[in-house]
């Protein structure tokens, strides 16, 4: 066959080619130009084949000569090729039933380019080797219109509707190389990540696809085969619907990917996870390369405006959640879970919520202009006060976790309004440990000020743990819960003395006695009144003939007797209050009469 030009109309002529002319296995176009041109850029000419080649099914091979000079040769090969098992949860039919989507094939592309380029200060002739690797989802669909449909599109289009057809989706996987050269002119546009991709009818439109990869489907262009005509209805009815199924197929591709990252996290993370060790290195670094796999799968994917005409993007959206009956999987914290059932993050509170499933932190901030998306629609929310409460309810925090859940009531509610029985549950969930037991907070009366100096020593039971309370103000605290008091050392001093180490033990005596010395000029009288009541029975004096109360113990400065109970400190307490509890300065006469006669005898 041969083309040729009678003055500027192209007419095409068959006939024989003799023998010795003819190439075995070739067929043969021949084309003359009109007028002479100049030769093609090959960078934009293998940018146009290279487009060409992706959605092809037969043609894999394109070379280009000069001159038996090979300028350009670019070559696709398919990798591997599986069909996929459409998800009972997929929806198959369009909205308006045109199209039914019957089966789906996935194959992993490469292609290869070699470009011969002449170097402009040098004049040097090298080739330059190219590389890339895409994806491919083939959908395969079965077509069904009424007759008067039918009958419309071949009237407006001049051409019948198929009764079967299929949608192509290319774009980019995670862990496909990008080109192997610095040469990526040829594959630029082919390529969409983290561009927009294009609607191919044939060849490429204007039109954007909304999302990082391109389509190929039977869509019905405008005139100037531009972008999709959204205006004669039954044109409309089509490429809404086609669009429908591009969405259908993208959800596909995108749930697909997140089985696989969810059985790589079963296997790699999950299985090495121990809930009191921090992750090894291998675990963490498995992790973070999950992270960034998911991440690219939600910009792949994720919508933005498209154009010319935002419709495109605004289809292929809608029904990219509405062709499923399951809530959107992400990578979360804790495995691939459904959008619904995950939360988004919150440093002040990722420190005590361990076991409710959250966005990873560079998920959430690498797709936040889509996350954002997905929250004003109410597919995603941030972690309430229920989510806390099913936290507090299912185990007992450590304290560094207690702390940090504190904290975060503190400032949650100086910036929301609570409610009591918010307070009130709160409280009463929130376990803490005691000794060997777990208490609810609402069980705890006091909490103990460093300058209360008894941090060391045995504490009410009903005393919050000193290493959660020591970064609160006692303002704080006492805005935590109503009932929390500041524990005085009238309330400590009736525990402590009850302790058998206070009467058997002169060095915890002691130490009891330096605690009430600290304070004791700022206790009221009355309470000091009390205190002395409490003690004045109590042997809690330390003498060099053993315990003894105070009014039976001396001061080492009475020395008119050997034998007598004087007090023995490492550091003598307050002297005003060994006074105020009875000790003596000197000796009593009576004392001193009755050794005097026995001297005598």
């Amino acid at each position: 066959m041969a083309f040729y030009w009678r003055k500027d109309q192209l007419y095409a002529k068959r006939g024989p080619i003799p023998e010795e002319k003819q190439s075995k296995g070739w067929t043969t176009f021949l084309l003359d130009l009109r007028v002479p041109m100049d030769m093609l850029d090959m960078d934009e000419f293998g940018s146009f084949i290279a487009r060409a080649l992706g959605f092809t099914v037969k043609l894999c091979d394109v070379t280009v000569y000069l001159d038996h000079h090979r300028l350009l040769s670019i070559n696709k090969t398919v990798l591997e090729s599986r069909p996929m098992t459409i998800p009972n949860a997929i929806c198959t039919t369009s909205p308006l039933k045109i199209f039914t989507l019957k089966s789906v094939e996935l194959q992993g592309v490469q292609m290869d380019a070699a470009q011969l380029v002449v170097s402009e200060q040098t004049r040097e002739v090298r080739t330059i080797q190219s590389q890339i690797v895409l994806r491919t989802a083939s959908g395969n669909l079965g077509v069904e219109v009424s007759k008067e449909f039918a009958a419309e599109m071949e009237r407006t289009t001049k051409k019948y509707p198929p009764e079967q057809t299929t949608i192509r989706l290319l774009y980019r996987g995670y862990d496909e190389p990008e080109t192997s050269t610095d040469n990526k002119t040829v594959f630029k546009n082919l390529l969409p990540f983290p561009e927009q991709g294009r609607i191919f009818i044939g060849f490429p439109t204007h039109q954007t696809t909304g999302f990082c990869g391109h389509v190929a489907g039977r869509f019905i262009p405008t005139v100037e085969r531009e972008s999709l005509d959204f205006v004669i209805e039954c044109l409309r009815d089509w490429n809404h619907d086609l669009l429908s199924v591009t969405g259908s197929l993208s959800r596909m591709m995108y749930e697909d990917e997140l089985v696989q990252i969810g059985n790589i996290y079963n296997k790699d993370v999950l299985s090495h996870h121990k809930s009191d060790r921090t992750e090894d290195e291998s675990t963490a670094k498995a992790r973070e390369e999950l992270e960034n796999r998911s991440l690219h799968a939600l910009k792949t994917f994720q919508l933005n405006r498209s154009t010319p005409s935002p419709l495109v993007g605004e289809y292929i959206d809608a029904y990219f959640f509405k062709m499923s009956t399951l809530g959107l999987s992400v990578l979360s914290s804790h495995g691939v879970r459904e959008l619904s059932t995950v939360r988004i993050p919150d440093p002040t509170m990722s420190a005590f919520l361990e076991s409710l499933p959250v966005l990873p932190s560079s998920v959430y901030s690498g797709s936040r202009e889509f996350m954002d998306k997905l929250e004003k629609a109410g597919k995603v929310q941030r972690i309430s006060f229920g989510d806390v409460v099913g936290e507090l309810k299912g185990r007992t925090l450590t304290k560094a976790q207690m702390v940090a859940m504190l904290r975060w009531w503190v400032n949650h509610k100086s910036r929301n309004g609570v409610s009591n029985e918010d307070i009130q549950t709160l409280l009463q969930t929130a376990l803490v440990h005691s000794g060997d037991s777990a208490l609810p907070l609402s069980t705890f009366q006091w909490f103990a000020n460093p300058t209360l100096g008894a941090i060391d020593m045995p504490l009410p039971p009903m005393t919050l743990p000193y290493d959660i309370t020591k970064t609160f103000e006692a303002s704080e605290l006492k805005a935590i819960s109503p009932v929390w008091q500041e524990l005085s050392l009238h309330e400590w001093t009736a525990y402590v003395i009850e302790k058998p180490d206070f009467e058997t033990s002169p060095d915890f005596a002691e130490k009891a006695l330096h605690v009430l010395s600290d304070g004791w000029n700022e206790v009221p009288v009355d309470s000091q009144n009390e205190i002395i009541a409490h003690l004045v029975n109590k042997k809690c004096i330390p003498t060099k003939l053993g315990m003894r109360t105070a009014n039976e113990s001396y001061f080492d400065t009475v020395d008119l007797f050997t034998d007598l109970p004087v007090m023995v400190f490492a550091k003598q307490p307050l002297e005003k209050l060994l006074l105020d509890l009875g000790a003596r300065q000197v000796g009593i006469i009576s004392t001193c009469i009755r050794r005097h006669r026995y001297e005598r005898a």
